[in-house]
């Protein structure tokens, strides 16, 4: 795709939700990813380490640097414009976000396709918990992603009998083990989104902990959102904030929703049905959450039409949740930090470094502390504030009949918190 094309494609994409994955580190590191990759059992892995490292390689040698796409006259206006705003989002970020670029983003790749990778979710028919790949150096992760589609439809072709989702994703990092550059993919994206992608990667950059996704999901996507809301109010004008809250308020109903029939189903797979009625019971399950969002066709306007169109199945719900599961967490702990980024970074490696179960406990506190918070102030003021206005507005039989757990909307079952690690 040339430089010409990608312009003219400006605001044409969707939001896509960045992942992290990590297909290895500098010369070195991809040598001994391909060492360790050919003790591991099967060619299919081996595959999968091959096609990683080839396509890290690709795009690093496609890479043209930005300062003389910025340089040349040639350079599309409209692109030029999105490669400044990069640009300044990232020095806001070091001087603002206490989050270090590194040399981050600093250049481009024009990609001749509709996403950088692709990524493969999977479980099993009765159940929430992630299917999980283990890799060198960064341990077990709930997905698989790959640089040719191809590829990720034959994986998910040999998961016959699972569920599985497969999601085009327009980003990713390697959490700074190279220097990652900006994509035809995303660079188009409206001022906010692109504030908030980068700010996400480069979180991911700053803490990453090995085996535990949602962890990482959670943190770098609250860096997202309150980073982009403080960015907006600082260099857009009131109104490009106020529309950027009001998409954020549909998407925390919307994941508010999707929890509430994830712990739905998670109750149903408890049960020692046959498999023949739990079948009949899931697909029940899920034909009413399609209700529940068409009956509230209204508050979303539109946004989430698009999640439908493939099947929903437990697969595409428990990828969804891996944003959101702790977010309201590292909410909790902001505010603790006096609002300090640089004390709430600190503060968060402190948590990657407890034993799994201590730290679940105390993202379990801190969650229950924010949502106390929010019940007794409706302080809107931080990215992750529930909103207040929802529950009204969206009323399912999922929402309002369903046995409470002493978990509130946006929670995960314990079936995907205890199997993360596996």
């Amino acid at each position: 795709m040339t430089q010409a094309n990608a312009a003219r494609r400006l605001g044409a994409l969707p939001l896509g939700r960045p992942l992290a994955v990590h297909p290895g580190r500098r010369c070195a590191g991809i040598a001994l990813i391909l060492v360790l990759a050919a003790g591991l059992a099967g060619c299919e892995t081996l595959g999968f380490y091959r096609q990683a490292v080839s396509g890290q390689l690709s795009l690093l040698w496609q890479r043209q640097d930005v300062a003389d796409l910025l340089a040349d006259p040639d350079t599309p206006a409209p692109l030029a414009r999105q490669l400044r705003l990069s640009q300044d989002l990232l020095d806001w970020a070091e001087a603002e976000l206490a989050l270090d670029s590194a040399g981050q983003y600093r250049s481009f790749v024009d990609l001749d396709r509709e996403a950088a990778v692709w990524v493969v979710f999977a479980a099993e028919e009765f159940s929430l918990a992630p299917v999980q790949w283990c890799y060198p150096l960064v341990g077990c992760l709930a997905y698989r992603g790959y640089f040719d589609e191809t590829r990720a439809r034959r994986l998910q072709a040999s998961l016959a009998g699972k569920d599985t989702h497969i999601s085009a994703v327009a980003a990713y990092s390697t959490l700074g083990w190279f220097r990652d550059p900006l994509l035809s993919t995303f660079i188009d994206y409206p001022d906010a989104d692109l504030a908030g992608l980068l700010f996400h990667e480069l979180a991911h950059g700053r803490l990453f902990l090995s085996g535990d996704t949602a962890f990482n999901e959670s943190y770098a996507s609250f860096v997202e959102r309150e980073g982009a809301r403080q960015w907006l109010a600082e260099h857009r004008e009131a109104g490009v904030l106020a529309a950027a809250e009001l998409r954020w308020r549909r998407l925390d109903a919307f994941q508010a929703m999707l929890a509430h029939w994830r712990q739905a189903l998670a109750d149903l797979y408890s049960q020692p049905y046959p498999d023949a009625t739990m079948r009949l019971l899931k697909k029940a399950l899920l034909d009413d959450l399609l209700q529940c969002y068409e009956s509230n066709a209204d508050f979303f306007d539109g946004a989430y039409d698009g999640y439908f169109a493939q099947p929903v199945n437990n697969a595409r719900l428990m990828s969804s949740g891996l944003y959101f599961r702790w977010r309201d967490s590292f909410a909790e702990l902001f505010v603790e930090s006096g609002r300090d980024w640089a004390a709430f970074h600190q503060a968060a490696e402190a948590w990657s470094a407890l034993p799994e179960a201590e730290r679940e406990d105390v993202l379990r506190r801190y969650r229950a502390a924010w949502r106390a918070r929010q019940d007794a102030s409706g302080d809107q003021h931080i990215a992750e504030g529930r909103d207040q206005q929802h529950p009204q507005q969206i009323q399912c039989q999922a929402l309002t009949h369903h046995r409470g757990d002493g978990e509130t909307a946006s929670a995960e079952h314990d079936d995907v918190r205890g199997s993360r690690h596996r």
